[in-house]
């Protein structure tokens, strides 16, 4: 790629200019997160969770088959799998020039266009490297172990959306109606838009929001592997008539396409582009003892000074009543104020997410009842919370222990959750195995040019495995050629007269008409058939080298098959 920092900014301005414009207002969008992430190969994309307001809610839907039912239907308006034409076949799509190449203002909303988009962008292939996985536990010694997809492509037909079973969770999702196994689930209105591949998906319990969080939208990208894991892995399948030059061919080929940073992702943190978003701001909330957390310090005219902590701010507060300040709990301060003194409320922004840390066990009863104290009662100084008249206590209790214990009987904190009692994530185990981090043949299946090195025999070096190759065989090489050269009586019309007496009839079909290309695409199609025509009236023309150059999408194949069918 050519120019990163303009492919960088293109994707961050136009998805952010089709959350607003499309996303948002198709679904009522009322809160949002989402994070850029990067490919191996350094394609961006996208993942995130959007809350569309008047939705059904999947936990009171799930209490009856019924009322699963009306879930399914619901999403099943906006959300399905069906291929627009599955009689035309998926290899005819690509024909066609690709609409992806069209501007967008010129962009047909036709039929048509949504069948070659379908099918471009939203069918599943599988492959080794991405899909295809051994099941766990079907181990069978060291022969080869089937394979499965794991995404279970491909799926049921069904004529209406469902709320099914995921194989190997615990959790149900959502089934759309479909009528090709291949295609995965789309919306009509994203994929026109947006133009590349998008998966939507409702989602159906906290569990699979749990599940997609964890393992897709927060995970962390595989770290390379150090030079010496990658040369131990390499040893084995090393060239014993050239080792170093075959191991450092291998060393470089896996290089190239092994990295952490991808040039977009690189230009993308240089441009100081965020690399998440939300509709809320989450803060890091210490519940711990004043006196073990840290101070916050920074350089102000070349002086060092304190900083302030957020429950430092909390504690300064107003005590004036005309501020209203008084009475506020920490965890309200810490959702709706200003963190900027005077500490006012700020009624129409969104509520801060708090993370609180650390999460108490509610058996160590002084830390976490202090903690629930600290969120839930106003308070100047901490120890303030071992006396609060307000809820009956008649004297200072010693401990946080029994403050607390004191306190539930008197106040329900639960209508305002803190965090505190959140229960850690535990991730359902996959069924299928891992891939592995390196192939087993010792290649680097992502590095494509080391795949096309290999196969290069006039590469002094690249053709590593030459022994295995016919003509590099050690038999070839002792082999005395000289009686087998010379002897054979191939005249050089051979071919010639090979194709005429076992003629073949090379058909290209194609909807396209000369009158269906753009202007270029008319230009060499002209071009070609315009020679063509002074060869059959008996001129001569000159020989004709011309090369159809262009990028992916911009209908080389189309002008090539108009081009064969006139000919």
């Amino acid at each position: 790629m050519d120019n990163p920092a303009i492919v960088a900014y293109h994707f961050h301005r136009r998805l952010k200019v089709f959350f607003e414009e499309i996303l948002k207002p198709k679904f009522n969008v009322t809160d949002s997160w989402h994070r850029y992430e990067w490919q191996a190969r350094g394609s961006t994309h996208n993942h995130g969770l959007f809350w569309s307001d008047g939705a059904p809610d999947p936990d009171a839907h799930l209490f009856s088959p019924e009322l699963k039912q009306q879930l399914a239907d619901f999403w099943g308006i906006h959300i399905a799998a069906i291929n627009p034409e599955p009689a035309r076949g998926h290899q005819q799509a690509y024909e066609e020039r690709s609409p992806m190449s069209i501007i967008g203002k010129d962009m047909p909303n036709t039929f048509k266009v949504l069948s070659e988009l379908a099918n471009r962008l939203q069918l599943h292939v599988h492959s080794d490297t991405y899909c295809m996985r051994v099941v766990k536990g079907t181990r069978q010694g060291n022969h080869q172990r089937p394979k499965e997809c794991r995404f279970y492509m491909p799926d049921d037909l069904r004529d209406r959306a469902i709320i099914g079973p995921t194989p190997g969770r615990s959790f149900e999702r959502f089934l759309p109606a479909r009528n090709d196994g291949m295609i995965n689930k789309y919306n009509r209105l994203f994929t026109m838009s947006w133009m590349a591949n998008t998966d939507v998906s409702p989602c159906t319990s906290k569990k699979a929001v749990q599940e997609y969080v964890g393992k897709y939208a927060g995970k962390c990208e595989t770290k390379s592997p150090g030079f010496r894991a990658i040369a131990e892995h390499l040893i084995p399948f090393v060239n014993n008539n050239m080792p170093y030059q075959s191991f450092v061919t291998k060393l470089m080929n896996k290089l190239i396409g092994d990295r952490d940073y991808s040039a977009q992702e690189v230009c993308h943190m240089l441009l100081d582009l965020p690399l998440s978003l939300s509709s809320r701001t989450v803060i890091n909330v210490d519940l711990r003892p004043e006196n073990t957390q840290p101070h916050l310090y920074h350089l102000e005219q070349g002086e060092t000074r304190q900083g302030k902590s957020l429950l430092m701010k909390y504690k300064e507060r107003s005590k004036d009543e005309m501020d209203g300040l008084q009475d506020i709990p920490y965890i309200t301060f810490l959702k709706s104020h200003a963190h900027i003194s005077p500490y006012k409320n700020r009624p129409r922004a969104q509520e801060r997410v708090l993370n609180v840390y650390p999460r108490y066990n509610p058996e160590d009863v002084d830390n976490y009842g202090r903690a629930k104290l600290m969120l839930h009662h106003p308070f100047y100084q901490v120890n303030d919370l071992l006396y609060i008249p307000e809820i009956g206590m008649d004297e200072p209790c010693d401990n946080f222990a029994l403050a607390y214990e004191f306190c539930r009987g008197y106040c329900d904190h639960s209508l305002e959750p803190d965090g505190l009692d959140d229960v850690e994530i535990e991730l359902e185990e996959s069924v299928h195995e891992d891939a592995p981090d390196i192939p087993e043949d010792g290649n680097d299946i992502d590095a494509s040019f080391g795949e096309l090195a290999r196969q290069l025999p006039t590469r002094a070096g690249a053709n590593l495995d030459i022994e295995d190759c016919l003509g590099g065989r050690l038999l070839d090489l002792q082999a005395d050629w000289t009686d087998r050269i010379g002897n054979h009586d191939v005249h050089s019309d051979w071919w010639k007269e090979q194709k005429t007496n076992h003629p073949v009839a090379l058909q290209v079909v194609t909807a396209s008409t000369p009158d269906d290309l753009l202007p270029k695409q008319r230009l060499i199609n002209d071009t070609v058939v315009t020679h063509y025509q002074d060869i059959l009236s008996g001129f001569e023309p000159n020989q004709l080298l011309l090369n159809v150059d262009g990028e992916g999408g911009t209908g080389k194949t189309v002008v090539i098959r108009v081009l064969c069918v006139e000919l």
